[in-house]
């Protein structure tokens, strides 16, 4: 048996190869509970961000997802408590990662002082598929508990900075960069009315974007739409079934846009009538780049009495 043991952790290590700057790489997937964000570009290529030895680590993969290596940047990701080790806690921690193609993109994650509050967010970002990282930070205030980043192109990307939830109302800030991560200015700070609450933020190009909300307190569906590169941000109505109009409400997902222009496009939205334990998910489209959304697929269920 211990002999058995040996040569399984034997061939375990041998699995482990160099990757760029010199950090180790996953021969083998992690667990599914290491996965705490991912994006697949295609069937075979995809980046990820996992929790390894207490750390976040940051992954790639070139053949769907059946071999992750670590790709860098070195240094980068904070070190976890325990606690933040955890799966829920990993997620809330909220480590953020978007790209645009196999080899240009970002990961962000949010750098806390010696009393464990939000002092900067900090951004790496590559144009050579994790071969060079090119890293930046700036601050954002104490408030910051989540981060959201969003690459439209190579050079344009947004990042949603959110607080928590207290006393129902949630901050709300953009943060932009148009020369590929090299410097992040604010775009906007304080978006939409009332509190509602971001599920995800998309941008079409450098300069049409989305905020997707859920908040159940008001009538009207929470889109906010951005046409001038997250400066400014309106409400987009939705076409509403007429059942949730009453005693009922929606939450929306970030709009996904694909084509060669990226005209075409589906939102999800889940619908709730309280009145009648209804439930359903609506698919909207749009064939004009998001200017108007109309109803596509519905799938209904209703709760238990």
């Amino acid at each position: 048996m211990r002999l058995l043991a040996y040569l399984l952790l034997l061939a375990a290590v041998s699995t482990f190869d160099h990757s760029a700057e010199g950090v180790p790489g996953y021969s083998l997937p992690p667990p599914p509970s290491a996965i705490v964000a991912k994006v697949m570009l295609d069937r075979h290529a995809g980046w990820a961000i996992g929790t390894a030895a207490r750390s976040y680590v940051t992954l790639k993969t070139a053949d769907g997802g059946c071999h992750w290596f670590a790709t860098g940047p070195a240094g980068f990701w904070p070190r976890l408590t325990r606690e933040e080790m955890s799966e829920n806690e990993a997620v809330e921690n909220n480590p953020a990662l978007s790209f645009v193609s196999p080899n240009v993109g970002a990961v962000a994650t949010i750098a806390k002082d010696e009393d464990g509050n939000a002092s900067a967010i900090r951004v790496a970002y590559t144009a050579h598929g994790g071969r060079r990282w090119i890293q930046t930070r700036f601050r954002t205030p104490d408030w910051t508990e989540s981060v959201g980043i969003q690459f439209a192109d190579a050079k344009h990307g947004f990042i949603l900075a959110l607080s928590g939830p207290a006393a129902g109302m949630m901050e709300k800030r953009v943060y932009r960069t148009t020369d590929g991560s090299r410097t992040w200015h604010l775009a906007a700070d304080g978006i939409g009315r009332g509190s509602f609450y971001p599920t995800g933020m998309t941008f079409r190009d450098a300069l049409h974007g989305w905020i997707a909300a859920t908040y159940h307190g008001e009538p009207d569906v929470p889109l906010y739409r951005s046409s001038d590169g997250g400066r400014t941000w309106h409400f987009q109505a939705l076409p509403e079934p007429s059942v949730y109009k009453d005693g009922g409400y929606g939450n929306t997902n970030p709009p996904h846009f694909f084509g060669p222009q990226r005209m075409e496009g589906t939102l999800a939205a889940d619908y709730r009538n309280n009145d009648q334990n209804r439930y359903e998910t609506i698919t909207y489209v749009t064939r004009d780049g998001g200017q108007t959304w109309r109803i596509g697929r519905r799938k209904q269920t209703r709760s238990s009495p």
